[in-house]
């Protein structure tokens, strides 16, 4: 790769910074775990390079491919989701379907920031279990990941926290 693609991170970084429901914090946690897990992975596979035979570490680093993939599926959940809630806030007062679609949709949320919560604090015990294998060089990589995933973690605890709240506030 010789370049970060600006149009695609460009074209990200504007849909969150706009007026739309989504994307917003939960997909943008769900990114940066992603984002943590490729570096990660890239300490990892450099690592590989110069120590094939490193313990579980191919093993790992294989596994975290999927992770990855899976966070980035939980940023498209999160936007749909939050989208689907947005959507049902703005039917009427007075339409029938109007609390189950909320319910519905913040209970979607929650399951959402469960599932990229689960993930974080997956990669997270796998980063410390190989962690002192990582040559000294990418450390800093290493470093990245933990902070990404921390981050990812955090935002998404506040998310579902939020959706928790506004499920409870739901009339039964």
């Amino acid at each position: 790769m010789e370049r970060v693609g600006p149009a695609a991170i460009g074209d990200f970084l504007a849909a969150i910074a706009s007026t739309g429901p989504a994307p917003g914090a939960g997909s943008t946690a769900a990114v940066s775990l992603a984002l943590g897990i490729a570096c990660a992975r890239k300490a990892m596979a450099i690592t590989l390079q110069h120590h094939p035979d490193t313990p579980r570490l191919g093993e790992i680093e294989a596994h975290f491919g999927g992770l990855g993939e899976t966070a980035l599926a939980g940023a498209d959940a999160d936007m749909k989701c939050f989208t689907a809630y947005i959507d049902a806030c703005r039917l009427s007062h007075d339409d029938p379907d109007r609390p189950a679609a909320e319910r519905a949709a913040l209970e979607d949320l929650v399951a959402v920031g469960q599932n990229v919560i689960a993930q974080g604090d997956e990669a997270s015990r796998m980063i410390d279990e190989i962690r002192a294998s990582i040559i000294p060089m990418m450390a800093n990589d290493i470093a990245a990941a933990l902070s990404l995933i921390a981050a990812a973690r955090t935002i998404h605890v506040s998310c579902t926290n939020e959706s928790r709240r506004a499920l409870d506030a739901l009339p039964q």
